[in-house]
C-alpha cells in the first residue's frame, strides 16, 4: 500500500492529552538511534512530521530528553564499572611520554565547579517542556549563557516569550507538508 504525503501530513495538529501513541513510539526509535525517515516509515506518518515534532513540539522533546536521558544513566553504571581499569592505565599513562598531556586532560575534565551542571544535561537538553521553550528562548536572544545573565541581572524567561514562541511553534506544527 503507497503512502501518500498528504496521508502522512501534519494537518490540524491539536494536542488533546500527552503524547499521541506515534510520538511514544517515535521517541522510542529516535533514542534507540533511527533517523527521521527510518521513525517516520515505522510509525506511520511523514518524515517532517517527526522533524516538526522534535524542533517545535515541547512535550516531544522534553520526553525525548528524558528518554536519552535514561538511557545515559544506564550507561553510567557500566562506564563506573570501568574506572578501576581506567585509572590503572591513566596511572600508567602519567608516567609516560605524554604525561603531561593526560595530566592537563585529569585537570580539565575534574576541574568542573561546585553546582556547574553535568555535562549531559548540556548534551541532551531540558526534560520539561517549559524548560524546553525556556533554553529555545534564551538561545533566540542570542546569549551562549542567557542563564548566567538572568541569575546576574534579573529577567528570566516571561511567560509572554514562552507564548511567542509556542505560538511560532503551534504554527510550524500546523503546516502542511508539501510533496
Amino acid at each position: 500500500m503507497a503512502r501518500t504525503a498528504t496521508a502522512l501530513a501534519t494537518t490540524g495538529y491539536i494536542r488533546q492529552h500527552g503524547l499521541t501513541l506515534e510520538q511514544e513510539n517515535a521517541i522510542e526509535l529516535l533514542v534507540a538511534g533511527k533517523t527521521d525517515r527510518e521513525t517516520a516509515d515505522a510509525v506511520g506518518v511523514h518524515r517532517v512530521t517527526v522533524t516538526k515534532w522534535r524542533h517545535y513540539d515541547p512535550l516531544f522533546q522534553a520526553e525525548l530528553n528524558r528518554s536519552r536521558h535514561d538511557l545515559w544513566a544506564g550507561s553510567i553504571d557500566r562506564l563506573r564499572g570501568l574506572l578501576p581499569r581506567a585509572f590503572d592505565a591513566l596511572e600508567r599513562a602519567l608516567e609516560g611520554d605524554q604525561g603531561w598531556r593526560v595530566a592537563l586532560k585529569l585537570v580539565e575534565l575534574v576541574g568542573t565547579p561546585p553546582g556547574q551542571r553535568h555535562l549531559s544535561e548540556y548534551l541532551i537538553g531540558p526534560e520539561d517542556p517549559t524548560e524546553v521553550l525556556d533554553a529555545a528562548v534564551r538561545q533566540r536572544r542570542g546569549s551562549p549563557d542567557a542563564l548566567l545573565s538572568e541569575l546576574i541581572v534579573g529577567g528570566g524567561v516571561t511567560e509572554r516569550e514562552r507564548a511567542v514562541l509556542a505560538s511560532e511553534w503551534g504554527t510550524r506544527l500546523e503546516d502542511t507538508v508539501q510533496t
